[in-house]
C-alpha cells in the first residue's frame, strides 16, 4: 500500500489557533491530480483578518497568536473563541473549516518594578473537504479530506514599571489528516501525521497613562511552521516542505479617555493600525505553481467605540495583486466580562473569502 509519511523534528513554539488544509494542484506527472499540503494558511483571528490579515505585533486579541505566539500572555484573562469559514467561492464545493480555542492568563509581581504575565492556550481546527472541481485542469479531481490540527500554546511577558512589555511565546502544533482521492485511480486513502512549531517575540510600550489616555507602539517577530518534510508517494511528487514563514509586524494603538458604560470603565474610542511583512519559504504557495520564495505585506486599521462597535479595514498586498479586507464587530463589555461577534470579508477569488467568529473573555 502506498503511504504518505510525515517526518518532523522536535522544536518548541506557540500560537493560539491555526488551521491546516490540503490541496490539489495541476501537474504534468502521471495523474494530473496531485496531492499537496497548503498547511497553516487559515487564520482563526476574525478581527485581524478584517484588518489586512495582520497581527504579528497586535496583542489586543489572544487569537493573534496565529501570527505571533508571543501575544498569548498579554490577554490576562480566561478566553473562549470559535470561528467558521467556507473555504471556496463555489456552489459545487462544500469545503469548510471550524476553529475553537480557549486559554487563560494571570499576573504576579516579581519585584517592585517588574510584573510577570503568563498565558497558555489550546486550539483545535477541523477542515472538511469534498467534491472539489478544479476548473483549471481537464481531469476533475474529486476527493474527501479530513484534517485536524491541535495548537498547544505557552507564553510569558515581563512588564517594567507598567510601561515596557517584553514577551516570548512558543507553540507545538500536531496535525492529523486523511485524503481520499476517488478519481481517477480510487487509490487507498493517504493518511499522515506530524508536528510543526512556532516561535515569537513581542516588544511594546504604554505611554500617556498619566493623562487618562494610552498610546501603545509595538513590534513583533515570529518564525512559523518549523518542522520536517512531508513525504508523498515515491512515484508521485517526493518531499514537500512545510510552509515556513517569517513575520515582522509593527503596531500602534491609541485609546481615548475611559468612560462608564454598562457598569464598567472602557475606552471611549480606540484607533489601531497594524502592518505585517511576511516572507514565505513554502516551495509551493497556496493554490499556485511553484515559484520559490515570495513575500506578502498587510496593512489594516480598526476604530472602536466603547468596546461595542468595531469597524475595520485593510489591504493584503502580494507581489502581483492587492486584496481589500473589511470587518465589523459587535461587542459587550460589562464588569470583568467581555464578548464579541466578528465578521470579516476579503475581496478576492481565493479560499477564505469571508469568516464568522465569536469570542468571550473573563478577567479574574
Amino acid at each position: 500500500m502506498r503511504r504518505l509519511v510525515v517526518s518532523s523534528a522536535l522544536h518548541f513554539a506557540m500560537s493560539a489557533a491555526l488551521c491546516l488544509a490540503a490541496g490539489f494542484v495541476s501537474s504534468p506527472a502521471k495523474s494530473q491530480c496531485n496531492s499537496g499540503l497548503i498547511a497553516f494558511a487559515l487564520s482563526p483571528a476574525i478581527r485581524a483578518y478584517g484588518m489586512g490579515d495582520t497581527g504579528a505585533a497586535d496583542a489586543a486579541d489572544p487569537l493573534n497568536a496565529f501570527y505571533n505566539p508571543a501575544v498569548i500572555s498579554s490577554s490576562g484573562e480566561t478566553f473562549f473563541a470559535g470561528a467558521y469559514a467556507p473555504l471556496f467561492r463555489s456552489e459545487d464545493d462544500d469545503t469548510y473549516v471550524w476553529h475553537a480555542a480557549a486559554g487563560a492568563g494571570f499576573s504576579f509581581a516579581a519585584t517592585q518594578s517588574i510584573e510577570l504575565h503568563l498565558g497558555a492556550g489550546a486550539a483545535f481546527s477541523y477542515v472538511a473537504h469534498s467534491s472539489w472541481r478544479d476548473p483549471n485542469i481537464l481531469i476533475v479531481c474529486n476527493y474527501l479530506l479530513d484534517e485536524k490540527l491541535l495548537a498547544l500554546t505557552l507564553g510569558g511577558e515581563a512588564v517594567y514599571r507598567d510601561m515596557l512589555h517584553l514577551g516570548i511565546g512558543i507553540a507545538l502544533k500536531p496535525l492529523w489528516f486523511k485524503a481520499e482521492q476517488s478519481y481517477p485511480y480510487g487509490a487507498p486513502p493517504a493518511t499522515g501525521n506530524g508536528i510543526a512549531y512556532d516561535l515569537g517575540f513581542l516588544l511594546s510600550a504604554d505611554f500617556l497613562k498619566g493623562v487618562g489616555l494610552r498610546l501603545s507602539p509595538s513590534i513583533g517577530f515570529s518564525v512559523l511552521n518549523m518542522g520536517g518534510d512531508i513525504v508523498l508517494w515515491d512515484d508521485w511528487q517526493g518531499d514537500l516542505s512545510l510552509p515556513r514563514n517569517y513575520r515582522l509586524g509593527l503596531g500602534m494603538r491609541f485609546e481615548g479617555p475611559r468612560k462608564k458604560f454598562l457598569g464598567t470603565e472602557v475606552p471611549l474610542f480606540v484607533l489601531a493600525v497594524n502592518w505585517d511583512g511576511r516572507e514565505d519559504y513554502d516551495e509551493e504557495p497556496f493554490y499556485s505553481e511553484p515559484e520559490g520564495d515570495w513575500d506578502m505585506r498587510g496593512l489594516g486599521a480598526e476604530g472602536a467605540f466603547l468596546e461595542t462597535l468595531f469597524l475595520r479595514i485593510g489591504s493584503v498586498a502580494e507581489p502581483e495583486e492587492g486584496d481589500l479586507s473589511t470587518g465589523v464587530g459587535i461587542g459587550l463589555a460589562t464588569g470583568r466580562f467581555r464578548g464579541r461577534v466578528d465578521y470579516a470579508f476579503v475581496d478576492r477569488e481565493r479560499p477564505d473569502e469571508y469568516k464568522y467568529g465569536v469570542s468571550f473573555g473573563y478577567r479574574f
